[in-house]
């Protein structure tokens, strides 16, 4: 065994990952899965935490309250030591179009301002920016060249017009990491929003909106994060809270929110503003409990596992006659590895696996693995053994 092979093991031990996923992943019973930039299964603490709530709305209704809301400040507290933020500057929302669409159509726009953006974003970063179409607002796309994005095509596209970047901290497809504090300090230094998708990173790697200087971060909790469906986290920075309107707007977005027939349409003065009705109980249950696990574990430690898994799998499936798409260069490497081999149809091989109880995803393409911290070495090895 290789001083590689020894090291891996021993960060594998140090995390106890088997009894993690003993203890909080049922979906290993049945299923090596390699999916968490898709769907990811929920952990049994986030589900516990959704039960309670269920059990919770069933047996108090309206009392549950008294409960729920300090329960959803905690989670809002615990969201904000995740990205390192202040509570304030965090708020709800149902998944990450919802969020970015909040920024797209609260700026105050003229005709000429652009966006910059790439073409390798998820929909979700893109249609919110090209709805403003009618505005008069030009979405710059920058190439990806090779499965990588460039920082000085990106700082080529800024002119004095452009608003905002809108760019994901991981691209979903190819799996290519963006420098985003490198990132953060150009776009404060050309004086433009800086708008950030991380729904395919956080979880899988910190981020620290401080140091990064973000001033928008939107993520469903899906996907990395290891929570529910149809609950996220808008992060909205007091300086760009300056500049963006409330433009969806309910009973739950004023001051002052249950004196109802008093009509007084002053915004509250942090991000609760964008939540604008009815907050998912039952999803920020399930987001809260699977935060304390990723707090428990270490998110270090998740990222540092996540890289091991998909370098053990980068350094043998070239073996088998597979090319890789994804950049594995320090710093633009992720847990999303893209790959695939001539002559051989990515989807079949993804729906050949799943038979096998082999569980990936295909995009543009090309077959995507995405492991996370409880995934194991010899899962990886018995995927390498399967694929054909």
């Amino acid at each position: 065994m290789s001083a590689g092979s020894n090291a891996l093991l021993e960060r594998v031990r140090a995390m106890d990952v088997q009894r993690l996923r003993a203890q909080e992943f049922p979906v290993t019973e049945n299923w090596r899965f390699f999916n968490h930039a898709a769907t990811s299964p929920l952990s049994r603490r986030a589900a516990a935490a959704m039960e309670k709530q269920i059990h919770e709305q069933l047996a108090l209704g309206s009392v549950g309250n008294d409960i729920w809301t300090p329960e959803r400040e905690q989670t809002r507290a615990l969201v904000a030591r995740f990205i390192n933020a202040d509570p304030s500057e965090i708020a709800f929302i149902r998944n990450t179009a919802e969020g970015i669409s909040f920024v797209a159509n609260g700026l105050r726009w003229r005709a000429g301002d652009n966006v910059v953006a790439t073409n390798a974003e998820y929909p979700a970063n893109i249609y919110p920016w090209l709805n403003l179409a009618e505005q008069g607002v030009l979405v710059k796309l920058i190439q990806e060249k090779d499965g990588r994005i460039f920082l000085e095509d990106l700082d080529k596209a800024i002119d004095t017009r452009t608003r905002v970047v809108a760019i994901s901290f991981v691209e979903f497809s190819s799996g290519f990491m963006n420098d985003l504090v490198t990132l953060g300090q150009l776009c404060r230094e050309r004086g433009v929003l800086y708008v950030v998708d991380v729904i395919q990173g956080l979880g899988g790697f910190p981020v620290d909106v401080q140091q990064a200087q973000i001033d928008v971060l939107a993520c469903g909790g899906q996907k990395w994060l290891l929570g529910p469906r149809g609950c996220g986290i808008f992060y909205c920075s007091r300086r760009a809270m300056e500049h963006i309107r409330v433009t969806v707007v309910g009973a739950s977005s004023v001051i002052d929110e249950e004196n109802y027939l008093d009509y007084n349409l002053t915004f509250k003065p942090d991000a609760s503003r964008f939540e604008y009705g009815t907050h998912n109980t039952v999803g920020i249950a399930g987001l809260r409990g699977a935060l304390e696990l990723f707090l428990e574990v270490g998110p270090e430690n998740v990222a540092r596992q996540i890289l091991t898994l998909t370098d053990h799998f980068c350094e043998r499936v070239t073996d088998k006659g597979y090319t890789l798409f994804s950049s594995r260069r320090p710093g633009e490497k992720s847990g999303i590895v893209s790959f695939y081999k001539k002559g051989l149809e990515s989807a079949r091989i993804a729906a050949q696996l799943q038979r096998q109880h082999f569980v990936l995803s295909v995009r543009d393409g090309r077959l995507r693995l995405s492991p996370h911290f409880y995934n194991t070495v010899e899962e990886i090895d018995a995927l390498l053994e399967a694929l054909p």
